[in-house]
């Protein structure tokens, strides 16, 4: 089963291949943000709307990324920067949430939006690079 998986994700597009990557950290985002986080929201100290906020933004780009991946797109690299401006919009309001709530957010809080935004950029790289292809 494990070889039938990696034939299938080896056979995909390398612009299919970035919506998946996409889908994934979305959903990974939505869980932490949605779930995870919200449990433990004593050791980050931001509210318990700012984080829903950000995890309802999140499962919004999954969807989007995840039909990206499954629908044939008639062109590809406009959906992608379509991608490119959802996962900015997210990364800015994400920096805007974190810039209101600075005077309360723990050091743990600070650091989980920082890598998340680094990663976000290296992101925003890589799926801009891939639209101009």
């Amino acid at each position: 089963p494990h070889l039938k998986i990696f034939s299938m994700f080896s056979s995909l597009a390398p612009i299919k291949k970035i919506f998946l990557l996409d889908a994934s950290g979305a959903l990974l985002s939505t869980l932490c943000l949605g779930v995870f986080l919200p449990y433990y929201r004593h050791l980050i100290d931001l509210p318990f709307h700012s984080l829903y906020i950000l995890a309802t933004i999140a499962s919004i780009i999954f969807s989007y990324s995840f039909c990206c991946l499954l629908l044939p797109l008639k062109h590809p690299a406009f959906w992608l920067k379509l991608l490119v401006l959802l996962n900015l919009t997210y990364m800015f309001y994400t920096i805007f949430m974190i810039y209101q709530h600075l005077h309360t957010i723990s050091h743990l809080g600070l650091m989980y939006f920082m890598v998340e935004t680094i990663i976000l950029i290296i992101l925003v790289r890589f799926e801009w690079k891939g639209s101009l292809k």
